[in-house]
């Protein structure tokens, strides 16, 4: 008889530890879905600053490219700039869309049921953020190092191109 008793309370605290188990894989599941889908939200988001950006850039270049080329200065150069900065932009803006898909296409995944893939999924998508980011710093260092020093030589273009003025002789 206390074998027996033994025996159910044994059970019942396997149940027991099994229900609380169950429980919090349950929680991770919904904080991790939770978590999942605010960060989609947050990087389409993001997204649009980062278009808005990057059409504000290009587009201060073309004005200033259509301004000096009226004036009759080469502006060449910074043409050429504005053709690499735009294919730079175009692939930032393919990398990032391609990312948001394969974090969203993590959602498919049904948590704790999966066998691995929503991880898979997860890296997978994880490596295409670590290449948004290098997109996104290689368009920041085009512009310092490559973009505004050929800026600055059309300054200068321009101030050897203008006769001197106000000197006193």
């Amino acid at each position: 008889m206390a074998a027996d008793n033994a025996n159910v309370n044994a059970n019942s605290a396997k149940d027991n530890i099994k229900k609380k188990v169950e429980e919090l894989r349950d929680n991770v599941c919904k904080n991790t879905e939770s978590r999942i889908a605010i960060r989609a939200t947050r990087y389409k988001n993001n997204k649009e600053r980062h278009a808005a950006v990057h059409n504000q850039i290009r587009e201060k270049i073309q004005k200033l490219i259509s301004r000096l080329q009226a004036k009759g200065y080469d502006v060449a150069k910074l043409n050429e700039d504005l053709a690499t900065l735009d294919s730079k932009i175009s692939k930032f803006g393919t990398d990032y869309e391609i990312y948001i898909n394969q974090l969203t296409a993590t959602q498919g995944y049904i948590c704790g049921q999966s066998e691995g893939k929503f991880i898979a999924a997860l890296k997978e998508a994880n490596t295409y953020l670590k290449l948004v980011h290098q997109d996104s710093l290689d368009i920041r260092l085009f512009y310092q190092q490559t973009i505004r020093p050929d800026i600055l030589a059309l300054k200068e273009q321009i101030k050897a191109a203008l006769p001197e003025t106000g000197s006193v002789e």
